[in-house]
Parts: C-alpha cells; sequence; structure tokens
C-alpha cells in the first residue's frame, strides 16, 4: 500500500487473513511476516503498517496486530524505530542456540500432533520435503539459494 511517496509496505507483499481458519488470525500475519522475509518479499529495514492501520485494512482490532507484532519482535524479526516504526529485521544467527532450543520445542508439538491426527512418520515427512521443495530447499540441511 501505498501513500504519496511514502511506501507503508513493500509493493509486493500484501497480508491475508482467513477467518475460517482454524489459525488464530494473529498467528496468520505472524507466519505471513515470517515466510515474506524467508522468501524475500519483506527484505530487510522493510516498513510494516502501524497496529491501527493493518488491523484497519484487515476488519480487525488493533491487539490482534499489536499480539502478532509484538511475538515477532521478541522473536527479533521486527524492532521499533525511535520514530515508532517497524522495520522489518534478519534475525542475526548469534542466538543460534537459544533459536534451535525454542524450534525444537515447536518440531516436537508439531509432530505430536500430526501423529494424534493419524499422519504416519512417512506421511509427516513426505509433506517436511513437499515443503522444502516449494521453499527452494535444494535438500535438507541447505539453505535457499540467494538467502
Amino acid at each position: 500500500m501505498t501513500v504519496g511517496s511514502e511506501t507503508r509496505e513493500p509493493p509486493s507483499f500484501r497480508f491475508v487473513v482467513d477467518f475460517d481458519s482454524p489459525v488464530p488470525v494473529y498467528r496468520q500475519i505472524h507466519q505471513a511476516v515470517v515466510e515474506g522475509i524467508a522468501d524475500g518479499r519483506l527484505p530487510e529495514g522493510a516498513r510494516l503498517p502501524s497496529s491501527r492501520r493493518l488491523a484497519s485494512d484487515l476488519a480487525i482490532h488493533y491487539h490482534t496486530v499489536n499480539k502478532a507484532y509484538d511475538l515477532l519482535r521478541r522473536e527479533g524479526f521486527l524492532a521499533l524505530t525511535r520514530r515508532k516504526e517497524l522495520r522489518v529485521l534478519r534475525p542475526h544467527v548469534g542466538d543460534r542456540e537459544g533459536f534451535l532450543r525454542d524450534w525444537s520445542g515447536r518440531q516436537e508439538t508439531l509432530l505430536s500432533e500430526a501423529l494424534a491426527h493419524g499422519l504416519t512418520p512417512p506421511e509427516v515427512e513426505s509433506r517436511l520435503r513437499e515443503l522444502l521443495v516449494r521453499r527452494g530447499a535444494r535438500h535438507p540441511g541447505t539453505a535457499r539459494s540467494g538467502a
């Protein structure tokens, strides 16, 4: 969305929420930002709309956006500037061990959910491989080219 010469968000990036999804809206916003950073649509330094502006655009309560933005800031994906602008950060590898501990816990939860819903280990593995291919990873353990 562009207002005058001031870009509120990168032109190739749009927030979209699915109100019929079982995923909470704040999680959808969180996921959209993380995916945008991962695939390059949200480069480091890109400015995100204020929580009130995004809430208005999506017809949701601004506390929902604040919840997503706060989580993204705690995770190191966003920073608030002196001028109260939200800017995208690429998390630095400095706290790799902390990230891996947290990520491992989330993996355990997702795997437990998948197995509880009846997915077999080969189905889980197949879906992960498909996701890696869709994301542009050459093989597990290799980052997306150009990232």
